[in-house]
């Protein structure tokens, strides 16, 4: 893995839908982090903040616990500003849900590819 691989941190408590998504991004080139839970998703970005941080959280909408994908993001970016956010879901999201940039389940691997590219090169 190059040392200058874009750093995602995957977020999903569904285990088989995280491994198909770490997987396809490690062989795009990314480097790939990944968490079950908000809590875990926390602990990740605050170990890694000083000396390789994440650039791009990319989290399932409904987790576990009292924590949506969108309350991760929303704490995320507020103590990591230029954190970008793309999240996962399986149904639309409408107004105050929908607040980042979205890839619609099921997806394609290359769509996630696409959408993760898409948002990193988001200014």
């Amino acid at each position: 893995m190059l040392s200058n691989s874009p750093r995602v941190l995957v977020v999903d408590d569904d285990e088989m839908v995280r491994a198909v998504v770490v997987r396809t991004l490690i062989t795009a080139g990314f480097e790939v982090l990944e968490a079950d839970c908000f809590d875990a998703a926390m602990q990740i970005l605050h170990r890694t903040a000083t000396h390789s941080p994440v650039q791009l959280l990319l989290t399932d909408v409904n987790m576990p616990g009292a924590e949506s994908g969108n309350d991760l993001a929303e704490i995320a970016t507020e103590v990591w500003p230029g954190l970008k956010v793309l999240v996962m879901t399986g149904r639309l999201l409408q107004g105050e849900e929908q607040r980042y940039q979205v890839i619609l389940k099921p997806f394609r691997r290359a769509a996630l590819v696409e959408a993760v590219v898409r948002v990193m090169n988001a200014t």
